[in-house]
């Protein structure tokens, strides 16, 4: 197991950049001010925290091909000093969640759902079911800042090299899964962007 010493400076803070069912997720760095900067995602919703991080990061391990690729890079678990609360540690992606989107031409909008789709197909040929599918937890990165990805991981994954990139994020609900299961959660998808298209 992976395992990472949390060291905020009071200088440096922690930005609260997003929320969910299990806890908070804010911006910050590893090991003071000059650390690298990171997403910290806390499990202070749960009833066993540290559980609850390990089991997330029980998955990135399993999809570590596409860490970098079409979810972001996992770089370890730990508990917040004094609380104890469980924490996991990804790499901080730069992008725009799709629930905030509602500005796009039919064209651009069509290219950024397939992308989508096809972000989650590679997560599905993992077995694994994310288990959220919602437009808050797939990120659309920014194309100046976008995180650095190999043309050979894109292409040996069946992405195209151009055209919007897509991060899934939240793995907190994923299971393995049967391929029924699979097809259920991908016809989701489907549903949800044809509302979204129409927005």
């Amino acid at each position: 197991m992976k395992s990472t010493t949390l060291t905020v400076h009071a200088s440096s803070g922690l930005e609260p950049i997003g929320c969910g069912a299990s806890g908070f997720v804010m911006q910050g760095r590893v090991d003071g001010d000059e650390g690298q900067l990171v997403a910290i995602k806390t499990f202070s919703s749960c009833e066993d925290s540290v559980a609850a991080s390990r089991s997330e990061a029980s998955v990135y391990r399993h999809l570590k091909d596409l860490q970098g690729v079409v979810i972001p890079t996992f770089l370890g678990t730990g508990q917040v000093p004094l609380t104890g609360t469980g924490f996991l540690l990804t790499s901080l992606v730069e992008g725009r969640p799709l629930s905030s989107i509602t500005c796009l031409d039919p064209k651009k909008g069509k290219e950024v759902a397939e992308a989508a789709r096809q972000a989650l197909s590679l997560i599905h040929k993992h077995g694994v079911a994310h288990g959220d599918v919602r437009l808050q937890n797939i990120l659309l990165l920014d194309e100046e800042k976008e995180e650095r990805t190999n043309g050979q991981d894109l292409g040996r994954n069946g992405l195209p090299l151009n055209g919007p990139r897509i991060m899934i994020l939240d793995f907190a609900q994923s299971f393995l899964a049967q391929e029924m299961t699979l097809q259920a959660e991908m016809k989701q998808l489907d549903y949800m962007f044809r509302s979204w298209l129409k927005s």
